[in-house]
């Protein structure tokens, strides 16, 4: 019944809203992929909206651990509302936010589910991310040692992540 209504040429285009059918537009700088495919495009959103939720309730969190004094001494001695937000809610919910970085760019590099499940590194190979690569490479393939090389680059590449952000907060919470 729903898939009827998305095909129907009165309704939407006549192609439908299928990725399969949408070309990707034309690279911007000579054969770099970007803007990205559709189906990409697609992933992206569904993915984000996987994680708002998780997102929405640490940082909520966090601003309601900010107590009511902190803000109003701010106020009495003078500071505005932009002064506030950057010098006493950023820093501190600055932990939770690296929380909530930390989280969500292991999830994006480490997670094949959402490709898996949406569009199984198609069309072509548009939505190929490098957890998928090594999931196919490694079971659809069968080649566990470039597999194996793989998930060693991938772990670097987490850990090239992880500490860069720690030194950036680091510094932000320390003025070094």
């Amino acid at each position: 019944m729903f898939s009827g209504f998305l095909q129907n040429p009165s309704f939407l285009s006549p192609n439908g809203i299928s990725v399969l059918t949408t070309d990707a537009p034309p690279p911007w700088f000579g054969n770099f992929p970007f803007p990205p495919s559709p189906a990409l495009v697609y992933l992206i959103l569904a993915s984000s909206w996987r994680a708002l939720p998780f997102v929405t309730l640490l940082l909520l969190a966090a601003l309601q651990t900010i107590s009511n004094e902190v803000l109003e001494s701010s106020r009495i001695d003078g500071a505005n509302t932009v002064q506030t937000i950057t010098h006493i809610t950023i820093p501190l919910i600055l932990p939770t936010m690296v929380v909530a970085l930390f989280s969500l760019t292991l999830s994006g590099m480490n997670g094949v589910g959402m490709v898996f499940s949406l569009t199984r590194g198609g069309p072509g190979s548009s939505t190929e991310v490098l957890s998928y690569l090594l999931y196919s490479i490694g079971w659809v393939r069968l080649d566990f040692g470039r597999a194996a090389a793989l998930a060693m680059l991938i772990a670097a590449v987490n850990l090239l992540l992880i500490s860069s952000t720690l030194r950036i907060t680091r510094t932000r919470q320390t003025g070094v």
